[in-house]
C-alpha cells in the first residue's frame, strides 16, 4: 500500500468523549487520525458549491481546513495562428474563481480555516499532486468542464478511481436541505474480504465523527448455473448459502465494534445486485462508503460498477475509498 492511501489504516477513530477534532489514545493505545484538510474541486460551478458546503458542515467546530484547488489549463497557441492568452490572464481568472469560494466561506462558515491553491494543468493531476496523508478530496459531480449531457464529469470518475486518498462525490440538492445534514447513518459497504477494511475504517471513522449510527450492508446473490436458474436452487441449498454470507459478515464484523466503542453498528446481510441494495439504502442515508474494487468487480474496468452506480445515481455524498488488490504471484516458467 502506498504512504499516502495507508497513512488512514493504521488509526482507528476516538471515542466520543475525544473532542470531534483532535488526536487522542483510547483504550489499547490506538491513535485517531481524522482528516487534516478537505481538499476540494473548486470551479465556482454548482457542482463545486456544493461539494464545498459538504466540506464545510463537515469542518465546522473542528480544526479541519478546506483547501479550494482550482485547475487552469492553459490552451497552446492554435495550428491555424490563434494566440493563446497571457499568463496573467489566467492568474486574473484563477484569483477571480478562488475568491468566490474565499467570500462563500466566510459567509456559511466563518469559523472554518479556507486555503487555496491554483495548478496549471488538468483536474486530476493537480487533485493528485495536492493530496497529502489524512486528506480528503471533495468533488461536485460536474464542473463548467463537464458536457452537459453527462452526469458525472470525467475529473471526477478519474479522480475516484486514482486517488490514493478517499474521494467524497457530492451531487447539487435540489432543495436547501442536503442530504447530508440529515441524521441519517454511514452507510458502509463491504464484502467480506480484506479488500473492505480500508472502506469499513473510513466508514466508521467518519460515523464517529459525525455522531451517527453506521449501517453495514453485505449484499450477495446466488452462484450462477449452468442448468436452472437461481430461482431453482433448492431451499435448502439457498438457506445454507445465506448462513454462510451471514457467517462470513459476522466474522469480518467482529472486533470493528471494540475498535469504535462510540459508533452504534448494524450489519445487514442482503440477498441481492450490490448496487441495487446500495442505492435503497443510500435514500435514508447521509453518507455511503464503498471501495474502489470489490469482489465481482471487473479488475480491468475504469472504475467498479458497484462504485460508478453510486456516483451516478445516489442521491447522498459518496465516498470511494482506495482499494489495494493483492499482489499476484509471477509464474514461473515450466522447464521443458
Amino acid at each position: 500500500m502506498s504512504s499516502v492511501s495507508s497513512a488512514y489504516f493504521t488509526v482507528a477513530a476516538a471515542a466520543s468523549s475525544c473532542p470531534r477534532r483532535t488526536t487522542c489514545a483510547r483504550k489499547g493505545g490506538i491513535m485517531v487520525s481524522i482528516p487534516e484538510r478537505y481538499i476540494v474541486g473548486w470551479d465556482g460551478s454548482p457542482g463545486a458549491t456544493a461539494a464545498l458546503d459538504w466540506a464545510l458542515a463537515q469542518s465546522r467546530g473542528t480544526h479541519t481546513k478546506v483547501h479550494l484547488l482550482h485547475a487552469v489549463l492553459a490552451i497552446p497557441p492554435g495550428p491555424y495562428g490563434e494566440v493563446a492568452l497571457d499568463q496573467g490572464v489566467y492568474d486574473d481568472i484563477a484569483q477571480a474563481v478562488l475568491a468566490l469560494g474565499i467570500d462563500y466561506a466566510k459567509e456559511h462558515a466563518p469559523d472554518v480555516t479556507v486555503t487555496t491553491e491554483r495548478a496549471y494543468r488538468g483536474v486530476t493531476g493537480a487533485l493528485m499532486d495536492a493530496a497529502r496523508p489524512h486528506d480528503v478530496i471533495v468533488l461536485g459531480t460536474r464542473g463548467y468542464g463537464g458536457f452537459m449531457t453527462m452526469i458525472v464529469g470525467s475529473s471526477c470518475i478519474q479522480a475516484a478511481t486514482h486517488a490514493q486518498v478517499p474521494v467524497v462525490v457530492v451531487h447539487p440538492q435540489e432543495n436547501s436541505h442536503p442530504s447530508y445534514a440529515s441524521a441519517g447513518p454511514v452507510v458502509i459497504a463491504i464484502d467480506g474480504t480484506d479488500l473492505s477494511k480500508q472502506a469499513m475504517q473510513f466508514g466508521l471513522m467518519m460515523a464517529s465523527l459525525l455522531h451517527r449510527e453506521a449501517i453495514v450492508i453485505h449484499a450477495w446473490t446466488l452462484p450462477p448455473v449452468e442448468i436452472v436458474p437461481p430461482s431453482f436452487i433448492a431451499a435448502d441449498e439457498a438457506a445454507a448459502i445465506a448462513a454462510e454470507q451471514q457467517r462470513i459478515a459476522a466474522e469480518f464484523l467482529a472486533g470493528w465494534r471494540s475498535e469504535f466503542p462510540d459508533v452504534k453498528v448494524t450489519l445487514r446481510v442482503i440477498q441481492g445486485n450490490t448496487a441495487a441494495v446500495l442505492l435503497e439504502a443510500a435514500k435514508t442515508a447521509s453518507l455511503v462508503v464503498t471501495g474502489s474494487r470489490g469482489r465481482g468487480e471487473f479488475r480491468g474496468a475504469f472504475l467498479g460498477s458497484t462504485s460508478n452506480a453510486l456516483i451516478h445515481h445516489a442521491g447522498c455524498p459518496i465516498a470511494i475509498v482506495r482499494t489495494e488488490q493483492p499482489a499476484v504471484a509471477k509464474q514461473q516458467p515450466v522447464a521443458a
